[in-house]
């Protein structure tokens, strides 16, 4: 987990470093609904450091939930999928936090667009492109 200083808008708050991996998934969850099991260059053929995809929000925030049992934090969402205000559980950034994050919590403009089927997102800084 890293701290994100927050400003005016947007309070402090945490995340994590690096997206979900099916390792971390399949110790909290169990079946892994990812399809992408083919280990690549970048997991050295290590098909559980591949990042977990296909989940719906509710398997995101049904994993949020048991991993925070599971650490001895409060759940951060009702069982109808509501944030519970003042819950210090794991949970998934709004869309302003994954934005600020995103901007490295510059007020920067944030590009974002589709190149040879990639997601390209960038930001610019008074330094130039980041």
């Amino acid at each position: 987990m890293i701290d994100i200083e927050g400003n005016d808008v947007i309070p402090s708050f945490k995340m994590g470093k690096y997206v979900v991996v099916q390792k971390i998934y399949k110790e909290v969850m169990q079946p892994i609904p990812s399809v992408n099991e083919l280990p690549s260059i970048y997991t050295k053929g290590n098909k559980d450091l591949l990042p977990v995809e296909s989940v719906t929000w509710e398997e995101a925030i049904l994993f949020c939930n048991t991993l925070s049992r599971n650490e001895g934090y409060q759940v951060a969402y009702s069982d109808s999928g509501e944030l519970i205000a003042g819950a210090n559980g794991f949970r998934l950034p709004t869309k302003d936090e994954w934005m600020y994050a995103a901007k490295e919590g510059k007020n920067n403009l944030v590009r974002i667009k589709l190149e040879d089927d990639s997601l390209i997102i960038s930001s610019r800084s008074e330094e130039g492109t980041v």
